[in-house]
Order: structure tokens, then C-alpha cells, then sequence
């Protein structure tokens, strides 16, 4: 598989420390965190409320993440956490969205896989499709909750 864009390197997030990767996001209420989805270049895709795509990891089980610390992994592609309840849209189904442990906060995850999102992406933007990351790939999530590998 070829990517549209070139490599990024992972340490330039580095910079950003252990707390970026539980910072508030910006798609979240105090009441609620929303997934959805939205049309991108690779099709339908579950994002967060406010438009960032979503993506799974396949070095991940579906009760832990092992996007952490090493190699800035975390820092590059930010867990997406839990504020309120979880709310479910534009075609994400509701019974399929739920939390795995995550320090001391809560991971979202859907249809058993944890959700991230990438530093580098727009609202509608994907850009991290398919990049590997020590023993894992990264790749958008479809409403089925399978990658969308390109």
C-alpha cells in the first residue's frame, strides 16, 4: 500500500508529553462524547462530533490499547476519551460503542476495537490511513466497526 502523504515522524510529538494523550477533547461535553461519521476520500467513516476521523489499531485487544508512551505512539495518535455519556450518530449504532480502562480515565472503543485520533488530521480530513506503528497498523473505522484499509 502506497500512502498519498509522507512518513511522519513520531517523535516530533514527543514535545507534547504523557498529558496530551488525555487532554480534553474538543469534540466532548461535559454531558456527552459523540461518535459519528461523515463521507471522507475513503468513503464513510466514523468521526468525533465535531468532524475528526476516527481510527483503530490493530496492536490492540478489545479490553486494551497498546498505544502508549513508546515511540511517542500516544502523543501522535490521541486516545479518545470518555466525558458523559456516550452518544451515538449519523449511522453509528449505540450498542456497539463502549470504554476499556484507561489510566484513570475512560478509552472509547467501538465494536470491540479502541478509537484514536490522528495530530496531524482536519475535521473530514484523514491523513493517517494505514501507517504502522511498531506492531500495528493504523487504519480508519467504518460503521461495522472493520478498517477501511486503502
Amino acid at each position: 500500500m502506497k500512502l498519498k502523504h509522507a512518513a511522519v515522524p513520531l517523535a516530533i510529538c514527543a514535545v507534547a508529553g504523557p498529558a496530551a494523550a488525555v487532554a480534553a477533547p474538543t469534540h466532548a461535553t461535559a454531558s456527552k462524547t459523540t461518535v459519528t461519521t461523515r463521507m471522507t476520500s475513503f468513503g464513510k467513516v466514523l468521526t468525533t462530533g465535531n468532524g475528526m476521523p476516527l481510527y483503530l489499531y490493530t496492536a490492540d485487544t478489545s479490553s486494551h490499547s497498546n498505544c502508549g508512551n513508546a515511540n511517542a505512539c500516544i502523543q501522535t495518535w490521541p486516545a479518545l476519551i470518555k466525558h458523559g455519556r456516550l452518544h451515538a450518530a449519523g449511522g453509528v449504532h449505540q450498542r456497539k460503542l463502549a470504554t476499556i480502562a484507561r489510566g484513570s480515565k475512560r478509552q472509547v472503543k467501538y465494536a470491540g476495537h479502541p478509537l484514536y485520533t490522528f495530530y496531524l488530521d482536519s475535521p473530514g480530513q484523514p491523513t493517517g490511513e494505514g501507517q504502522q506503528v511498531g506492531s500495528g497498523k493504523f487504519y480508519l473505522v467504518g460503521t461495522n466497526g472493520k478498517a477501511i484499509k486503502h
